[in-house]
C-alpha cells in the first residue's frame, strides 16, 4: 500500500504510512478509544483505525466540532444521596451519554465524572459534524430531564431549577494525541468548549466561529448572548442554541 501511495504521488501518506509501521501498540490504543461509550462493542477495521492513526503519527490539527458536557450542580446533588446511590445515577447517565454521542458519528474522548468530553472530527464524522454535534447535545439534555425525573427520588431535595445540563461547544484546529496511553484531544477549542459548559443549567453556548458554522442550517436556532469566562477581562459573544424542533421527541 505504501508504493502505491509513493507511485501516484501522495507523498505525505506514504510518508504516514512508513512511520506507522510496527506502530501495533498505537492501533490498539485507538481500536479501544473508538469503543468508548458505544451501546454495543463496534466491529473496528484497519481503514477506521488509520484515519485517528495518522492524525497520531502526523501531529497536524485537524478541524473538529468539541462537546463539553457538564451537570450543574452536581455537588448538590452528591451531598443528597448515598455514594452507591450516585454511581448508579452517574453511570446510567453516562452510558446514554456516550450511547447518543456514537449514534451521531461522534467520539467520547472521557468521562469526566460529572460529563463527558466528545469530538466529532472531520476525518471521522465528516462535514456534518457540527451539525450531528448540535444534535446530540439538543437529545442529551432531553434525556437528561427525563433520566432525573424518573431518578430524582433518591435524592432528598425537591426538583432544582438549578440542576441541569451546561453544554458548551466550539468548533475549529484540534490535535488528537496519545498521552500516558490514552487518546487525547489538544487546543484551544477544547478549552473553549470547556468553559462553556458552565452555561446554565437546561443551556448549549456555542461561540461566534461555531456558530458561523451551523447557523444557516434549517431548525436550529439561536439567541445572540454573552458570557462571562474566567480570567477573560470582559464577557465574550456567545449564542444559545435550540434545535428541539428537528429532534425526535
Amino acid at each position: 500500500m505504501s508504493e502505491y501511495y509513493k507511485s501516484i504521488g501522495l507523498i505525505e501518506d506514504y510518508i504516514a504510512s512508513e512511520e506507522i509501521k510496527d506502530k501495533e501498540p498505537i492501533r490498539e490504543i485507538i481500536s479501544k478509544h473508538l469503543q468508548i461509550g458505544r451501546e454495543k462493542p463496534m466491529e473496528i477495521d484497519k481503514g477506521m483505525v488509520s484515519i485517528l492513526e495518522r492524525c497520531v503519527i502526523r501531529k497536524k490539527s485537524v478541524k473538529s466540532s468539541v462537546m463539553s458536557i457538564d451537570i450543574r450542580d452536581s455537588s448538590e446533588l452528591m451531598t443528597r444521596t448515598s455514594a452507591k446511590n450516585y454511581l448508579n445515577f452517574i453511570t446510567g447517565l453516562t452510558l446514554e451519554f456516550g450511547r447518543i454521542i456514537t449514534s451521531h458519528g461522534g467520539l467520547v474522548e472521557k468521562f469526566t465524572g460529572d460529563g463527558i468530553l466528545a469530538y466529532f472530527p472531520s476525518v471521522w464524522s465528516g462535514n456534518n459534524g457540527l451539525y450531528n454535534c448540535c444534535l446530540a447535545s439538543t437529545e442529551c439534555h432531553k434525556f437528561f430531564d427525563r433520566y432525573y425525573k424518573e431518578k430524582r427520588k433518591m435524592f432528598a431535595i425537591d426538583f432544582f431549577e438549578t440542576i441541569g445540563l451546561g453544554i458548551g461547544i466550539d468548533f475549529g484546529d484540534i490535535i488528537i494525541q496519545i498521552i500516558n496511553g490514552v487518546v487525547t484531544i489538544i487546543g484551544d477549542t477544547v478549552v473553549f468548549a470547556c468553559r462553556f459548559s458552565n452555561a446554565p443549567a437546561n443551556k448549549t453556548i456555542l461561540n461566534s466561529r461555531a456558530y458561523e458554522n451551523v447557523k444557516k442550517i434549517d431548525g436550529i436556532s439561536f439567541t445572540k448572548g454573552t458570557f462571562e469566562i474566567k480570567n477573560v477581562n470582559k464577557p465574550v459573544t456567545v449564542y444559545y442554541m435550540d434545535c428541539t424542533s428537528i429532534v425526535s421527541s
